[in-house]
């Protein structure tokens, strides 16, 4: 089962970096070049609230056999949320 969470935790994180990198290639391609950096800047900062997010849920049941689950049910539900914000953000915007 824990597996299965895992693998849905990478899926997800698969295409949240899949957007990111459109989203990045977009900006570019626009000429909006100078909103690179914020949005670096925000995926870092992104990246630091999902760890710190997760390892907090998943502390909640430390030494549980159900804490890698919680960590990746965690993972996938976060990566999932960004990876539709950068689409609608981004992805949206270039496709005007």
């Amino acid at each position: 089962m824990t597996a299965c969470h895992a693998q849905a935790a990478k899926d997800a994180e698969a295409l949240e970096e899949t957007r990111y990198s459109a989203a990045r290639q977009a900006l570019q391609t626009k000429a909006a070049t100078d909103q690179i950096g914020p949005l670096e800047a925000a995926e870092q900062a992104w990246k630091q609230y999902r760890d710190a997010e997760c390892t907090a849920a998943a502390g909640l049941y430390a030494g549980g056999s159900i804490a890698g689950l919680i960590t990746a049910d965690c993972r996938a539900r976060l990566a999932s949320e960004r990876a539709a914000e950068l689409k609608t953000v981004y992805l949206d915007w270039a496709a005007q």
